[in-house]
């Protein structure tokens, strides 16, 4: 008697498959020898809970923008970046989104959270984006990067360079979490973490010092996390076993069994961890050494330190040009206001120290410390104030100033202006953190502003005694050869910076003659030959300009650092409020002492002190008064066109001020390089609508197609010559190999193939297990051939084993090769490929068929002919 086989066998219906509980039975295939592979469980990421490691790790770099920022500004910003990306990942792992939806999604964050996240001054309630906020978000994404390096801290002053670390953080975390939730991918999902803290670092802080144990510990917790989502992996492909726990019943049936003895790593899994964060701890102590070749562990360079202000104060005259201007023409009118002036505090505007022979200019970028003007916002950087310093706020209104400068004292933190032109001189404010000057690119004229500084004390000689002078480092070049012989013949005698300097500004104050009457030995200016003139003269002769310049170079000769400071203060004992007129007008000189600051020198004679001249002056002689005929009127002067825009509402106007036009081109661009991208989607969508929304037979012969199409996209071609069942079997193993098909032992059943339900469960002859693929052939082939006409339910099933098959091709493939698929053009020339030959067939047939028709046609007459032939044979 012979075996009985799998038809003859009873039907027993196997139990639903259960992927939430991660057990799928085995299945055997009659295609192939031996039991395959268990289905594993639908999950090529890792579990949706372990977004909370990416929070911790990703806290350490959104606190590293904060220094740069302050006023948790740059917190703000990266961290709600943060969360929108994690949330975006989240959403993306739920509901499978392909690149195309995530892109769109990461846009739609940008535009609606972005200005509640990184530019709140500009939105509506601090929510709601208004027209600016959208012009922002839209422009900063491309200057805020070069921004935030020309911009001196904190940089939360602006509005603006917060758009660096909230699109940072904003693409960051997304990458970082599809990676990592959706893939699977632990290692290259914090790749987008390193990215970031790239980016807090680079545009940080310059003189910052890094702090090494925090860093290590952030590395140790990313290695932690390497090591046990690697392990987690090797759980959820069967490779290892957890020891202790009962299996799923698919690590049974599997090689990768406890008694193949493959799995014994897991058992000493926290071995492993514990070793290999010994091994990082021995490679970073050798590691640290090494380091010590590229500099010391407590500097850090930074893009900030690499890259020069764009402001060239050398555009500018030298604040000196314009002295003998308020001395003389402006001597009786008021410069400029001051309220809250403390008392013997002097007024700054314009400091220099670098001499070329012709001017006395302002020293460039890198001559010293912090030198050289940079973009600041109303609040300027932290400094540390000498002991016995007074904080003072200073209403200041500039009248009459020459130039841009604009005039401070002491150590300045904060400048808030007010009045016309009030936004454009704000955001053109420059400050030099050496010379403690300021200035602004926004209009000139009236400067109206409040002062918020810190007024270091008045440094007596016996509190500078034995403090050592900081060394001239400058160049000067064009001096008068004639500076330092003086300055040597004067501190010849003198020990120590302090007694040269009082030494030299006692010889000219002393000495000297005040006169700026612009005549004789007392012109305007400081270049070479009016000094050396000056010098030569039998009498020191000269206003503030030319003695504050000459002790200065002096000084430089002896090699002690020094500046000319020109500037503004009252007469002895007057404060609070007070009318700075142009005879208030000064130059003095600053001389820089070791860790004390600077100390001021007047070496300018008194007024009163005017050199005696010999010439008597001419006698006036009085001439008749004759009266003269009156002048012709003049004709009224062409003024300018009034600027002034007083009643408008500042906001109204930058919401109105959008560039529509460069919106509209960039937008208009975009669209016509997505344009293809959509046509494409959009063509196979419609394809896939036309064949899902047809009758139930054409429904299910759509399903069959779909098939072949996303086949044909994948880069499989069908064989027209193969059935369906051949095709989908070849599809089987050549597309879909292990990628968890669904499928089920079942018993023998009827001879109409395989009856399945919306879990997957499906009826065959025992011992067999049926592919989606085949599923949809065989529904197909029913469809087709079968007697009765199919049901709607039959069409649901057919495209739902569609879906389920583009959903595992998109989750076990990269999201490169799932775009080159949805975008490429594969099925659609297969389909019109099709639709031609399909063409060419029914002409061929119609041609067919006229021939016969044409045949039949002429078939009587010859056999009419054969037979009138026959007859007349047989006559003869």
């Amino acid at each position: 008697m012979s075996a009985p086989t799998p038809l003859d066998s009873q039907p027993v219906e196997a139990p639903p498959v259960s992927v939430s509980s991660g057990r799928i039975p085995s299945w055997t295939s009659k295609r192939t020898n031996g039991p395959m592979p268990a289905l594993q469980p639908v999950r090529s990421g890792l579990p949706a809970w372990t977004v909370l490691v990416l929070v911790l790790l990703f806290a350490p770099l959104v606190l590293a923008f904060e220094p740069v920022f302050g006023q948790w500004a740059g917190v703000r910003a990266a961290g709600a970046g943060v969360v929108a990306g994690l949330l975006i990942a989240l959403m993306a792992q739920r509901w499978r989104w392909d690149l195309l939806s995530v892109t769109a999604a990461v846009l739609v964050a940008h535009f609606a959270l972005g200005g509640a996240a990184a530019l709140p001054s500009t939105t509506r309630w601090g929510v709601v984006p208004t027209g600016r906020t959208l012009q922002f978000l839209v422009l900063q994404v491309v200057h805020s990067w070069k921004d935030l390096l020309t911009l001196a801290p904190p940089a939360s002053a602006y509005d603006g360079p917060a758009v660096l670390p909230w699109v940072t953080g904003l693409v960051c975390a997304t990458a970082a979490g599809v990676l990592t939730l959706r893939h699977g991918q632990a290692l290259l999902g914090t790749v987008p973490m390193l990215l970031m803290a790239f980016v807090a670092t680079a545009w940080g802080v310059s003189g910052s010092q890094p702090a090494l144990w925090p860093v290590l510990a952030w590395f140790a917790g990313v290695l932690i996390w390497w090591s046990w989502a690697a392990q987690r992996r090797r759980f959820d492909k069967g490779l290892d076993i957890r020891v202790g726990r009962r299996g799923s019943d698919h690590a049974s049936t599997t090689g990768a069994s406890a008694s193949t003895g493959i799995s014994r790593s897991a058992v000493h899994g926290g071995t492993r961890v514990a070793l290999a964060a010994l091994t990082v701890a021995a490679v970073s102590l050798a590691a640290l050494p090494a380091t010590s070749a590229f500099g010391p562990w407590q500097s850090r360079t930074v893009l900030r330190d690499l890259v020069d202000p764009p402001l060239d104060v050398r555009e500018y005259p030298t604040p000196l040009s314009a002295f003998r201007h308020y001395t003389t023409d402006l001597e009786n009118e008021v410069i400029m206001r001051a309220k809250g002036l403390p008392e013997n505090t002097r007024v700054r505007i314009g400091v220099m120290d670098t001499y070329d022979g012709k001017t006395l200019g302002i020293a460039p970028v890198g001559v010293h410390p912090g030198a050289g003007f940079v973009p600041v916002g109303d609040s300027l950087p932290a400094r540390t104030a000498p002991a016995g310093s007074t904080a003072a706020q200073i209403s200041v209104e500039a009248l009459r100033l020459v130039g841009p400068w604009v005039p401070t004292t002491g150590v300045a933190k904060s400048f808030t202006f007010s009045g016309p032109g009030a936004e454009l001189q704000q955001d053109g404010l420059h400050y030099d953190m050496w010379a403690d000057a300021a200035l602004t690119t926004g209009p000139v004229g009236q400067r109206t502003y409040i002062l918020d500084t810190v007024v270091p004390p008045n440094w007596s000689d016996g509190q500078l005694a034995g403090v050592e002078a900081v060394p001239f480092q400058g160049s000067d070049t064009g001096v008068p050869s004639g500076v330092s012989e003086l300055a040597a013949k004067i501190a010849a005698k003198e020990q120590g910076a302090l007694n040269k300097a009082r030494a030299i500004e006692r010889h000219l104050s002393e000495k000297g003659f005040f006169s700026n009457e612009g005549s004789g030995n007392s012109w305007a200016g400081h270049r070479a030959d009016r000094l050396q003139r000056m010098i030569d003269a039998v009498e020191l002769i000269g206003d503030d300009e030319q003695y504050a310049v000459l002790m200065t170079l002096m000084l430089h000769s002896q090699g002690i650092n020094a500046r000319v400071v020109m500037g503004a203060y009252p007469g002895q004992g007057h404060s609070g409020d007070v009318e700075l007129k142009g005879l208030d007008m000064h130059a003095w000189v600053e001389v820089e002492f070791a860790g004390v600051g600077w100390a001021v020198f007047d070496p300018t004679p008194p007024r009163d002190q005017t050199p005696q001249t010999q010439t008597p002056k001419p006698r006036s002689i009085p001439r008749p008064q004759v009266l003269q005929p009156p002048e012709p009127p003049e004709e009224p002067a062409e003024l300018p066109p009034a600027t002034s825009q007083k009643g408008t509402d500042p906001s109204q106007d930058e919401d109105d001020q959008i560039p529509w036009l460069l919106i509209g081109g960039v937008g208009g661009i975009s669209l016509l390089l997505l344009l293809p991208v959509l046509a494409i989607l959009a063509a196979k969508a419609r394809l896939r609508s036309r064949r899902r929304n047809g009758t139930p037979a054409s429904s299910i012969a759509g399903s069959w197609a779909e098939v072949v199409d996303m086949a044909a996209d994948a880069g499989v071609k069908v064989a027209p010559d193969l059935t369906r069942q051949e095709a989908a079997w070849l599809l089987t193993d050549v597309l879909w190999r292990n990628q968890g098909r669904p499928g089920t032992k079942v018993s023998r059943n009827t001879a109409r193939g395989a009856s399945e339900d919306r879990r997957g469960q499906h009826l065959l002859p025992a011992g067999m297990v049926i592919p989606r693929t085949v599923v949809v052939a065989m529904a197909a082939d029913r469809a087709d051939f079968a007697e009765d006409d199919p049901s709607a339910e039959g069409a649901l099933n057919a495209w739902f084993e569609v879906d389920q098959l583009r959903g595992e091709l998109r989750r076990d493939t990269s999201w490169w090769a799932s775009l080159r698929r949805a975008l490429s053009l594969k099925a659609l020339r297969r389909r019109r490929r099709a639709r031609r030959e399909a063409r060419k067939d029914r002409a061929r047939r119609a041609g067919a068929r006229e021939l016969d028709d044409a045949f039949s046609a002429e078939t009587p007459q010859v056999e009419q002919r054969g037979r009138k032939g026959r007859r007349k044979g047989a006559r003869r």
